[in-house]
C-alpha cells in the first residue's frame, strides 16, 4: 500500500508540475501578446494616420507628377505599402522597448507561484495523506547537503551576505585564494605569514610584543660596531660643541651632593677611576698594590721586578733567573738566589766573581791589597809587578806550591810538595 500511494502521488505532482508549466507558458505568451496588442493599439490611437498620410502622398506626388504621368493605382499601392511599413517599424521600436521594460523572470516566478499554489490547494491527495492547511510551509527547511551544483546569486545566511558580481573567494584543499582587498577588524594567524609585497603599518606595534623586540634586537645586530661607533662619536661631537659654544663650568662639579672638583684638583671622594693617561706626577701614595708599565709590582712589603708574586722584599726575574734581596738572619742579609742558579758578580761585563750552586766561589783576578794573587800550571815567563803570587794549579811532588814576582820577568818559586 505504501509503495501504490508514492507512486500515486509522484504521479499527481508531476501531472501538478506538468500543468504548472503549460500554464507558465501560456500565461507568458498572453502576456506578451496582451502587452504587444496594448502597445499597437496605444501606438495606433495617438498616431495622425490622416496627415502622416497626406503628407507622404503630397511629398510624393510632387516628386513623381514632374517627371511622370501618374498611374493613380499604382500610385496608391505605393502610399500604401510606405504607410504600412512605416507602421510596422514604429510599432517594432515601441515593442522592443516596452519589452525591454517587462521582468520576464518575474512575470514566471508570479505566475508559476499563483499557478502551484492553486493546484497544491484543490489537489487531492491519498485517503489517509496529511491535508495541505496542516503543512506549515513556512518553517520547512531544506539541508545544505541537498544542495550541489549551480551558483547561488546574492546567497545571504546568519553571517555571510554575497554581493559579489563575479567569483572572489575560491576554497580549495591547500589554499584559500581571496581576489581583491581582504579587509577584516582583527586578524589572528597561528603560523607563518609570507607577503610577496610591501608590509604598510598605519598603525602601531606595541613595544612589549615579541615581534619589536625581535625587529629591534635584529636591527642593532646588524648594525653593530658601526651603529655604536656612530652612537658614541655623535654624543662626544654634542658634548663638545655644548663646552665649545655654551661653556660648562667645570671648577665646582658634584654628583649627588659630593663635590668632585675643586678648582684644578679632584676630590677625595673620587676612589675609583680607570684613567689610561697622565701627566707627570709631583707625588704618588699608593695604599695597597701597584703595577706599573707590566713590570714593576708593588705590595705591602715587597717588590716584584717581572714578577707579581715576589719570593722577597726584592725579587728581580730575567726569564729564568732570579735575584733576590732579603733579610737571612737578625742583623744579616741576604742577596743572590734562592733558586737553582749561578750568580755572578762582575764589571765591564767581567766575571770578576763566580757564585756557584755547589757553595764555591771562583775568582779569576783576586788582589788582595796591592798583590794580585792568580793561579798557573806552569811558571809564568811574562812580566808582572812585583808581589804578584801564581798559585800552581797542578802541583805534584817535588813541584812547587806557586811562583812570585820579583819584579819584571824575574820569579821566584815558593814552597814545596813532600
Amino acid at each position: 500500500m505504501i509503495n501504490e500511494n508514492q507512486i500515486t502521488r509522484n504521479r499527481q505532482i508531476s501531472d501538478v508540475v506538468d500543468g504548472i508549466v503549460k500554464q507558465v507558458e501560456a500565461g507568458v505568451e498572453e502576456k506578451v501578446d496582451q502587452l504587444i496588442g496594448h502597445t499597437i493599439k496605444l501606438r495606433l490611437s495617438t498616431f495622425d494616420f490622416t496627415d502622416a498620410i497626406k503628407q507622404a502622398a503630397s511629398d510624393t506626388l510632387d516628386k513623381k507628377a514632374a517627371q511622370y504621368n501618374v498611374d493613380s493605382k499604382k500610385l496608391e499601392t505605393q502610399i500604401f505599402n510606405q504607410v504600412n511599413q512605416l507602421l510596422s517599424n514604429e510599432v517594432s521600436k515601441s515593442v522592443k522597448q516596452k519589452m525591454l521594460r517587462v521582468d520576464i523572470k518575474q512575470l514566471i516566478a508570479e505566475a508559476t507561484e499563483k499557478e502551484l499554489e492553486h493546484k497544491v490547494t484543490h489537489i487531492k491527495f491519498p485517503e489517509g495523506s496529511i491535508p495541505f492547511e496542516s503543512i506549515r510551509n513556512n518553517t520547512v527547511r531544506v539541508s545544505g547537503n541537498q544542495v550541489d551544483g549551480g551558483v547561488h546569486r546574492r546567497f545571504k545566511s546568519a553571517g555571510i551576505e554575497d554581493y559579489a558580481k563575479d567569483c572572489k573567494l575560491t576554497v580549495l584543499d591547500d589554499n584559500v585564494v581571496v581576489e581583491n582587498t581582504l579587509v577584516a577588524l582583527n586578524a589572528s594567524i597561528k603560523e607563518n605569514l609570507v607577503i610577496d609585497g610591501n608590509l604598510i603599518v598605519n598603525g602601531s606595534i606595541p613595544e612589549d610584543s615579541n615581534f619589536f623586540n625581535d625587529l629591534v634586537e635584529g636591527v642593532i645586530n646588524r648594525l653593530g660596531d658601526a651603529f655604536e661607533k656612530v652612537f658614541r662619536q655623535s654624543i662626544v661631537d654634542g658634548v663638545l660643541f655644548t663646552l665649545k659654544n655654551q661653556g660648562i663650568d667645570v671648577n665646582n662639579i658634584s654628583l649627588n651632593g659630593k663635590q668632585l672638583t675643586d678648582g684644578i684638583s679632584l676630590s677625595d671622594t673620587i676612589t675609583n677611576s680607570n684613567l689610561q693617561k697622565v701627566g707627570q706626577l709631583k707625588e704618588l701614595q699608593v695604599k695597597n698594590e701597584a703595577l706599573l708599565a707590566d713590570t714593576l709590582y708593588v705590595t705591602k712589603g715587597r717588590i716584584g721586578v717581572n714578577t707579581d708574586e715576589p719570593s722577597a722584599s726584592l725579587a728581580v726575574w730575567d726569564e729564568e733567573c732570579e735575584v733576590v734581596v732579603k733579610k737571612h738572619s737578625k742583623h744579616r742579609a741576604y742577596i743572590g738566589s734562592t733558586r737553582d742558579t749561578t750568580v755572578i758578580l762582575g764589571a765591564n761585563r767581567k766575571d770578576n766573581m763566580v757564585l756557584n750552586q755547589d757553595g764555591s766561589t771562583r775568582i779569576d783576578d783576586l788582589r788582595l791589597g796591592g798583590n794580585k794573587i792568580t793561579s798557573s800550571p806552569v811558571k809564568p815567563n811574562m812580566a808582572s809587578q812585583k808581589g804578584h803570587v801564581v798559585f800552581n794549579s797542578h802541583p805534584d811532588i817535588g813541584r812547587p806550591v806557586g811562583w812570585i814576582c820579583l819584579g819584571g820577568e824575574r820569579w821566584s818559586t815558593f814552597g814545596n810538595c813532600e
